[in-house]
């Protein structure tokens, strides 16, 4: 953004009406933005992108993350543990991890 110093004796009236008002405070707040700071980044062209899209793929990678801990956990027992009765269902859990890291993937990539 421009960093000269803004006039405040020059505000920018708009008439909106509730709904609108709390839409738009509510999606500046999203941004992390003043009301201020977002009706001026969005005026000039500017798309403010929401902090809890950040927070979104950040809790994804998280949970990519700990899905990919317990997966080597589960080959670490399945390999000191053949043949045992639960290893079948244990390879269905494997299968589960790596299907849903797979959608957290595809979901990260799409935010």
């Amino acid at each position: 953004m421009d960093q000269e110093t803004r006039d405040r004796t020059r505000p920018l009236k708009v008439w909106v009406s509730r709904r609108e008002r709390a839409e738009i405070e509510a999606r500046a707040r999203a941004s992390s933005m003043s009301l201020s700071a977002y009706l001026r980044a969005v005026g000039l062209g500017h798309v403010p992108r929401s902090v809890l899209d950040h927070e979104a793929v950040q809790q994804l990678f998280q949970a990519n993350a700990d899905l990919g801990r317990l997966g080597g956990l589960l080959t670490t027992w399945l390999a000191d543990r053949p043949g045992t009765e639960a290893a079948a269902e244990v390879r269905s859990v494997l299968n589960q991890i790596r299907q849903t890291q797979d959608e957290i993937r595809d979901k990260a990539r799409q935010a």
